[in-house]
């Protein structure tokens, strides 16, 4: 992890927080990655997401409320915004099309005996 981004990542965290502990993580984060023991995206979401719990637990009662409430709200909207811009992985005929065409038009078997028992439904 670049050194900016971990700096950057670290001013998440409150100043309380920052003064005291942010040298150690900055040791840890180094030797952690020196021996492969995290990659570097784990490690970055890891610490926002710490940092967003330490912001939760300074802001107090009401704050922690907040920061959940926008948080969800975050969430719902990108997986919204996710899912709505993807496209279905199937293409076939459409319903439109089929209406008033028999099924039976689309039934592919494989040539040979089967040992399957087919029932057609009128």
């Amino acid at each position: 992890m670049k050194r900016r981004v971990l700096h950057l990542l670290l001013s998440l965290y409150p100043r309380e927080w920052r003064d005291r502990y942010a040298k150690e993580v900055v040791d840890l984060t180094d030797e952690l990655l020196e021996k492969r023991e995290t990659k570097p995206v784990r490690m970055a979401i890891g610490i926002g997401w710490s940092a967003l719990l330490a912001r939760a637990r300074a802001l107090g009662r009401h704050g922690q409320a907040m920061l959940v409430s926008s948080s969800v709200f975050v969430v719902v909207v990108g997986a919204v915004a996710f899912f709505a811009t993807q496209s279905s992985p199937v293409r076939g005929p459409s319903f439109e099309s089929l209406a008033g065409r028999p099924q039976i038009g689309y039934l592919r078997l494989p040539a040979g005996q089967s040992s399957a028992a087919l029932r057609l439904l009128p």
